[in-house]
């Protein structure tokens, strides 16, 4: 993400917030909740991530709500506290995920995964916050999958999220863009908090039949694809294994 959305949740931890942290699309501006990154993230109901085994890679991990809970979880196997590495790109978030008690941060890009890790360094990996969207395209997805299965074992699991963009709701997101000839669609976030003004990031919005199409000639299978409920309806989770 970008740092002036790394430094808002940077200041908040630190009881430093200048908010709001705000998503700007032109003349519209719409609050973000900087607040809910520091949820506590329940791993019951069925939740895809109670399921990886250590060790596991959080991709993405924010202000690190996953990470702790996947890290405080007791494997059936030994009862011992299962290994998290998170991976952030910024500094701010690097400072905070360490502060909150996440044994293992490397700040890295994740998708710059075969420099900093070894092959089959991970049994488990994911990714919340909809982030591998910014792949941006079905070959950039596709190559992730396979930096990822480099550095994951051959009996691996990895599990992701995303929008789907044919529903009401994603298209109503600020942001939103559909491609001319409305075969794609994609979402533009930029952030601005105390007066600065964050770079765009440019998401690609991938539908669940291009999810099983990217996953061809990669090490991966589609093996669940849930959709949603409630509030989060317009969203689903996918859970890739081995073949």
């Amino acid at each position: 993400m970008t740092e002036v959305f790394a430094r808002a949740l940077h200041d908040w931890y630190h009881d430093e917030y200048d908010g709001p942290l705000r998503y700007l699309d032109g003349e519209e501006t719409v609050e973000h909740d900087v607040a809910g990154y520091f949820d506590a993230w329940s791993l019951d109901d069925g939740d895809a991530l109670a399921d990886l085994e250590a060790p596991v890679l959080d991709l993405g991990a924010g202000a690190g709500r996953q990470a702790l809970a996947v890290q405080d979880r007791s494997t059936p196997a030994d009862g011992a506290r299962a290994t998290v590495t998170a991976v952030e790109p910024s500094e701010f978030l690097v400072d905070v995920l360490r502060d909150r008690g996440v044994e293992r941060v490397v700040q890295a890009d994740m998708f710059s995964l075969r420099e900093h890790f070894e092959r089959d360094a991970f049994r488990g990996a994911y990714s919340v916050g909809t982030q591998t969207g910014i792949a941006k395209s079905l070959p950039g997805l596709r190559a992730f999958l396979g930096d990822l299965a480099h550095v994951t074992t051959p009996d691996a699991t990895a599990v992701f999220d995303g929008y789907d963009p044919s529903h009401e709701t994603t298209r109503d997101l600020i942001g939103f863009r559909e491609d001319p000839a409305g075969e794609r669609a994609f979402r533009v976030v930029q952030y601005e908090y105390a007066g600065d003004l964050g770079r765009p990031w440019l998401f690609r919005l991938f539908t669940a039949a291009e999810i099983r199409d990217a996953v061809v000639g990669t090490d991966w299978t589609v093996a669940k694809l849930r959709d949603g409920d409630g509030d989060w309806e317009h969203t689903y989770t996918v859970t890739l294994a081995k073949q």
